[in-house]
């Protein structure tokens, strides 16, 4: 009986195991210096490499990217959300222009809904439980809906949007933290665009490193613990 009872409480080890996620993030935290980030704290991510669009075979390259943010949560509870108020792609063209090949020529990104392009919008990144995965959505941590929309200026100009959300993965063994987009998400033209647009624009590399957004600028970490 004995042999039996140890028999299954072995087997129930087995599974209690299993049962436990073996990816970090269901616990994921921003911290600076090992202490977790307040509700408010602020946010800048600044690019880990250039980052390449393509439209219509053409590449368009930025080579100055970067987005500010502000804490909306960070506790076990309710994971890492952070609410994206200014973001810019700009590049070592004039006037910080991005280089658009032939077609575009210098470029100027422009997105019209977040503040610092003196709109009144947001967008929201936010970690995805039991993943070492986040994800940007067009829109406010407290909001429904929205939608991507920027506008590329150059030899014509193009716009165009997007309203599913776009992920990647971020890394927890380092600081400062790198936020890395996975697929190439694509974005579809609208209307107002010239003839010539491309129908649809994809990101092809996009990534980034977390920092705080004051005078010391330290680098911030995603731990899972």
């Amino acid at each position: 009986m004995s042999k039996t009872i140890l028999t299954i409480c072995a087997a129930l080890v087995a599974l209690a195991a299993l049962a436990i996620p073996t990816s970090a993030s269901a616990a994921a935290t921003l911290r600076e210096n090992g202490v977790p980030l307040p509700q408010g704290a602020k946010i800048t991510a600044t690019q880990d490499e250039h980052t390449v669009f393509e439209a219509g075979g053409i590449q368009i390259t930025c080579s100055e990217n970067w987005f500010t943010a502000e804490v909306h949560t960070n506790d076990h509870t309710n994971g890492i959300t952070g609410t994206i108020t200014g973001a810019a792609f700009r590049g070592s063209e004039a006037e910080t222009k991005c280089n658009g090949g032939s077609l575009f020529g210098a470029l100027r990104f422009k997105i019209p809904a977040l503040t610092n392009e003196g709109g009144t919008g947001h967008w929201c990144i936010k970690s995805i439980p039991g993943t070492d995965e986040f994800e940007i959505l067009g829109r406010g941590c407290t909001e429904t809906g929205g939608t991507f929309t920027w506008a590329l200026e150059g030899n014509i100009t193009c716009t165009y949007t997007r309203s599913e959300g776009i992920r990647g993965t971020f890394t927890t063994t380092s600081a400062p933290a790198t936020l890395k987009f996975t697929g190439e998400p694509t974005f579809t033209k609208e209307a107002p665009s010239n003839f010539f647009c491309p129908s649809t624009q994809k990101i092809t590399t996009w990534s980034y490193n977390l920092y705080t957004d004051n005078e010391a600028e330290t680098p911030i970490s995603i731990d899972d613990v």
